[in-house]
């Protein structure tokens, strides 16, 4: 069974579900979107922190961190055009996986 928590602030929302093992390991996936449309947002940068492991998301918005050890994360995101999105305190238990949905908000470059 998963637990999900929904965080959300006034410039996007990020969606947890802790939960066994996704796949064939435990670690951090998910899907950064746009929070007005939807649509999978490609080339967003990804950090988890305090190991600082970064990744960009594919084509379907899609990132993920594996292995990731047991332990507290800080997960940031950003992309041009965006509010950048920074979430602390996920939580990943021992033998588990975190699967984070993130919706960012636009903002006007001109």
């Amino acid at each position: 069974p998963y637990v999900t928590a929904r965080l959300t602030e006034a410039t996007d929302t990020v969606t947890v579900r802790v939960g066994p093992r996704l796949d064939a390991g435990h670690g951090v996936r998910g899907r950064v979107l746009d929070g007005a449309s939807g649509t999978p947002l490609a080339g967003a940068l990804v950090e988890l922190s305090p190991r600082l492991r970064v990744a960009r998301t594919a084509a379907d918005g899609t990132f993920e961190f594996a292995p990731v050890p047991p332990g507290p994360y800080r997960l940031s995101v950003r992309r041009v055009g965006y509010l950048a999105s920074t979430r602390g305190q996920l939580e990943l238990p021992a033998h588990a996986s975190a699967e984070v949905r993130v919706a960012m908000a636009r903002v006007d470059l001109w």
